[in-house]
């Protein structure tokens, strides 16, 4: 009897025993079912958060005075960071001040005296001067003329120069900046180079676009000559001047100070040209006709003589007009000198373009910042990029501006936002900092990833894991 309850114990315990089983075995095959249906709604890819960098530099050379950050320093939106010497310019700035105020008092004179000398004139007498006055310079503005092929042709004797003058500078650019041995200033020295020859090129242009313009005033393709003319000479002094500091720069490639020299060569010969051109247009039969058009101004001018003789030793209303004219320009010439020099003084301070940290610092306080050479580089850490890098078949299940899941190791637990940014045209094979040598000799396509990181968490050169989904688990 106790023998048949104990086997009637020793099969209940197994029937017990292979439910459990049974159950753990179905339990199992659920969550892997599970899994598989949330990883086939998945891609995960691994890569490396970089920053954006921005390389600044000084439009304008000069001594530095002050370096205000120091490599790995996190800097502010318009934040000072590189101080050049000033003193020259603030100088300058000073003398056109006092200019800029000599010149408003004289116009103030001058208005002063126009007003007393027409104090006791007629309205009706004064009306009738400015209108003959105005009706003069308007037939002025109005002369148009037929210019002779002679004249047209030193119009495109200038184009031509200035077109082949921009070919040789764009060649020695590009040559230079292909070359790692020649340095920034040197590349950044030949860019300006190009930059002038597409100002002239664009100036010559319009010169001889006017020219050729039957419907055009006279004074205006004069004047557009005449500006053509003087953009050429402002360009001659910036090539010599460029050439003058790379020579005195021991860094200074061959290649660089040659291609320096060949721009001053062209730029005189493009000064030659232009100066043809004008000269061409302001001479001859047509030249005369406008002449004699300012002439008939002169005489609107002079018809006021007399009206505002009021006591002895008060001058003309002509002369007095005059003054006025005068000193409205030297007001507005003393007012554009200051701004320039404003704007200067601007260029001697560099300041951070956005929130960063900076990561390089190539300048000193005491050393010499030439033009267009990298002093600071910022990068920014508000926006992160993340390159990773997708097969074929999972790349095309992936679309811009596709949100993604994107978690470091730094912070277990917490996911941070991102945003397809760029995807690749192109399939690559994968970059060599892939651990292992199968997966280096995949081809892949990349893919920018953007990264919001308003508290500044994220860092340059972490890892991070990204997860994308492509669907919705069923």
């Amino acid at each position: 009897m106790n023998h048949l309850k104990h086997r009637s114990i020793f099969t209940t315990i197994l029937i017990v025993a292979v439910l459990v089983a049974a159950g753990g075995f179905w339990l199992r095959a659920r969550t892997a079912s599970t899994a598989n249906a949330a990883s086939a709604n998945t891609i995960e890819a691994t890569g490396v958060i970089e920053s954006r960098n921005v390389a600044l530099s000084s439009e304008i050379g000069g001594k530095v005075v002050e370096v205000l950050a120091e490599e790995g320093q996190q800097v502010k939106l318009g934040q000072p960071l590189v101080s050049l010497d000033d003193s020259l310019l603030q100088k300058q700035r000073a003398q056109a001040e006092s200019a800029m105020q000599v010149a408003q008092a004289n116009l103030r004179l001058a208005q002063a005296a126009f007003n007393q000398a027409t104090a006791a004139s007629r309205p009706e007498d004064i009306a009738a001067m400015q209108t003959r006055l105005g009706d003069s310079r308007a037939a002025y503005y109005a002369i148009t003329v037929t210019l002779t092929d002679s004249q047209l042709e030193k119009l495109r004797s200038a184009v031509t120069t200035a077109e082949s003058n921009l070919k040789e500078a764009q060649s020695r650019y590009n040559d230079l900046a292909a070359d790692s041995h020649n340095p920034a200033f040197a590349v950044a020295a030949a860019k300006a180079a190009e930059d002038d020859a597409k100002l002239a090129l664009a100036s010559a242009q319009r010169a001889s676009q006017l020219a050729n313009d039957k419907s055009q005033p006279y004074y205006l393709q004069i004047e557009s000559a005449r500006l053509s003319w003087e953009l050429a000479q402002g360009n001659l002094s910036q090539a010599k001047a460029r050439r003058d500091g790379l020579d005195a720069d021991a860094d200074t490639t061959d290649a660089a100070l040659k291609a320096a020299r060949s721009t001053v060569t062209e730029s005189q010969d493009m000064l030659d040209a232009a100066k043809a051109a004008y000269d061409a247009l302001t001479s001859g039969v047509s030249a005369d006709r406008l002449d004699a058009a300012w002439e008939e101004i002169k005489r609107a001018q002079t018809q006021l003589t007399g009206y505002g003789v009021r006591a002895s030793g008060v001058l003309p209303v002509e002369t007095l007009l005059a003054q006025i004219d005068v000193a409205q320009a030297q007001v507005k010439t003393a007012q554009a000198q200051l701004d320039t020099l404003d704007t200067q003084l601007s260029k001697l301070t560099l300041i951070a373009p956005s929130d960063g940290v900076v990561l390089t610092r190539s300048i000193e306080p005491g050393g010499m910042a030439l033009p267009g050479a990298t002093l600071i580089e910022i990068g920014r850490l508000d926006k992160l990029e993340l390159t990773v890098y997708l097969p074929e078949e999972k790349f095309g299940l992936v679309a811009p501006g596709q949100t993604v899941r994107v978690s470091v190791d730094a912070y277990p637990g917490r996911v941070f936002d991102g945003t397809v940014l760029r995807m690749a045209d192109k399939a690559e094979f994968t970059p060599t900092n892939v651990q292992t040598k199968e997966d280096r000799t995949r081809l892949v396509y990349a893919m920018v990833i953007s990264l919001d990181n308003p508290d500044m968490a994220l860092k340059p050169g972490m890892i991070a894991d990204v997860n994308f989904t492509i669907g919705t688990a069923k």
